[in-house]
């Protein structure tokens, strides 16, 4: 059972959104845990003021790790390109053009022809 939980807990860490979501989670349990114990001390010191220190430093890491997916989705854009290339010779599309044209005026002079009225 914890070689399960382990593998989990890898498989979780093994994708970024994985590990932004064990991030926030501990960032907000230290958060929750600091607040808690230190209650109405305004400058928390001892457990309290160190689970908040750790708090700040694991909001620290998530900012570092979404600059960092910047630089990977750059990398994803640089391999992706700008799109498909424009042919150099336009007449095929020229061509596709007016053929969809015709087939357009076949169709409406067709529907124009055979009205319900007539009879």
């Amino acid at each position: 059972m914890a070689a399960g939980a382990l593998g989990a807990l890898v498989a979780a860490l093994e994708s970024y959104r994985g590990r932004d979501r064990v991030v926030r989670a501990l960032c907000y349990g230290c958060q929750l845990a600091g607040g808690a114990l230190a209650g109405t001390q305004s400058p928390a010191e001892g457990l309290p003021g160190s689970l908040l220190a750790v708090s700040a430093q694991l909001s620290s890491c998530r900012t570092v790790l979404r600059l960092l997916d910047d630089f990977a989705m750059l990398s994803h854009s640089r391999a992706y390109g700008l799109g498909p290339k424009i042919p150099e010779n336009p007449v095929p599309v020229k061509e596709e053009a007016e053929a969809a044209e015709a087939h357009s005026s076949f169709t409406t002079e067709s529907t124009e022809n055979t009205s319900p009225s007539e009879g």
